[in-house]
């Protein structure tokens, strides 16, 4: 009697693409920017995602992102009028935040934003440690700029009074860019 072989009806589960792995994060803190919204404290949005599209008639042949965004990922004003940007970086490394995870293109545009008066900020998402620290883009570059590494250290965002850490679960992060000292 022959045996018959059932088909595996699993699906593979695609491994996470580079562009998409901080995508839960930011849903997070899109969620907790509504809430902002909905009590009055800031008004900050999600900036859409720039996408190419090849059409081969009326069918999209591919859909990818754009190589090189020039912009952050949130946008808006806290309560006092002034321009915020905040942009949501994520790691799996459980020592360090690589400055190669920010594009050349995001710091120029915090240089030219903060320049220009507004406010910039990185939320930084350590996946390992479940923790979420806020730190000002100016002192990120500053750090960047002289802490002659590639990379900074998990133990100076839990030290260095520069980067704040977040509730976890609250994403706190309104209590700062709402008291904002120049």
């Amino acid at each position: 009697m022959g045996e018959k072989k059932l088909k595996d009806t699993k699906k593979k589960i695609p491994k996470s693409s580079y562009q998409n792995r901080g995508l839960k994060f930011e849903e997070r803190i899109q969620h907790k920017c509504d809430e902002l919204r909905k009590n009055k404290v800031a008004l900050l949005s999600k900036v859409p995602t720039e996408w190419k599209v090849v059409r081969r008639g009326a069918y999209i042949v591919k859909a990818f992102t754009v190589a090189e965004s020039r912009f952050v990922d949130f946008v808006g004003c806290n309560n006092k009028g002034q321009a915020i940007g905040i942009e949501a970086k994520e790691t799996s490394n459980k020592t360090s935040f690589p400055f190669g995870n920010i594009k050349e293109s995001q710091f120029s545009f915090f240089g030219l934003w903060c320049g220009l008066g507004a406010i910039g900020y990185y939320m930084i998402h350590f996946k390992e440690h479940e923790k979420v620290f806020l730190v000002r883009a100016t002192d990120l570059e500053e750090i960047k700029d002289t802490i002659g590494r590639k990379s900074v250290p998990y133990k100076m965002f839990c030290e260095d009074d520069r980067f704040i850490e977040l509730d976890y679960e609250k994403l706190n992060f309104e209590d700062y860019i709402n008291n904002i000292k120049k």
